[in-house]
């Protein structure tokens, strides 16, 4: 009786000491799969030089032109949803345009007059893991863009290229690869082939603009976290 009256002591003494290893030898919450986690993140880059082309009317007579963009930079905020081997994002891009030189006919100066663009994007990605901490994805983008270029003209006084706007719809492809540094933190190299409405130009002479696809390299960075 005494035996089991001194075993029985030890229980409670017992129980801090069992529960201590058993916090020790469980896994951390982070390495537990998640069913589905949300994330913040942006990225940064630069477009590709482009030439985008350009139909002038000066009142019944066209000829036909083009800006010569010179590389710029652009950047982008995201919000999204993540599961296994899907992403559902919103993401909002912003982007310059800077020209480099004007064309029209046989006629070319150079210009250094920039303006702005700016997409509102849902996109969808498809992102596989590969080894490890690294992953590939892959995804489409649709939304809403707004388009400024600037006002160009010759040095012999023509203003052939007047300022241009348009808002209108706009699509992106974007395919890349992601190192996840650790349970929260994910570094991304990306490509986007980005496509943005043709603004036009009114007055005499007027400018219409062809829709153009932009190349763009990005660095990015994920924030993911838990949900309610």
């Amino acid at each position: 009786m005494k035996a089991r009256t001194r075993q029985t002591a030890h229980i409670p003494g017992a129980i801090p000491i069992l529960t201590a290893l058993a916090a020790l030898s469980a896994p951390p919450a982070w390495a537990q799969t998640p069913g589905a986690q949300y994330y913040a993140g942006l990225h940064l880059g630069q477009h590709s030089r482009e030439t985008w082309p350009a139909s002038v009317d000066f009142g019944g007579v066209r000829a036909d032109g083009a800006l010569e963009l010179a590389r710029a930079s652009h950047a982008g905020l995201m919000l999204g949803r993540q599961g296994q081997s899907t992403r559902l994002e919103l993401e909002y891009q912003r982007g310059r345009v800077k020209l480099e030189r004007i064309t029209l006919a046989n006629i070319s100066e150079g210009s250094s007059a920039g303006s702005h663009y700016a997409t509102a994007m849902l996109n969808a990605y498809w992102q596989p893991r590969l080894t490890g901490g690294l992953s590939a994805f892959a995804g489409l983008g649709a939304g809403w863009a707004s388009v400024s270029l600037p006002d160009a003209s010759f040095s012999n006084g023509c203003h052939c290229f007047g300022p241009a706007r348009k808002r209108g719809s706009a699509w992106q492809l974007r395919l890349g690869a992601e190192y996840k540094l650790a349970p929260q933190h994910a570094v991304f190299l990306a490509w986007t082939r980005l496509r943005l409405p043709g603004p036009h130009a009114d007055g005499t002479p007027s400018a219409s603009y062809r829709a153009q696809h932009f190349n763009a390299a990005s660095l990015g960075y994920r924030y993911l976290f838990q949900g309610p």
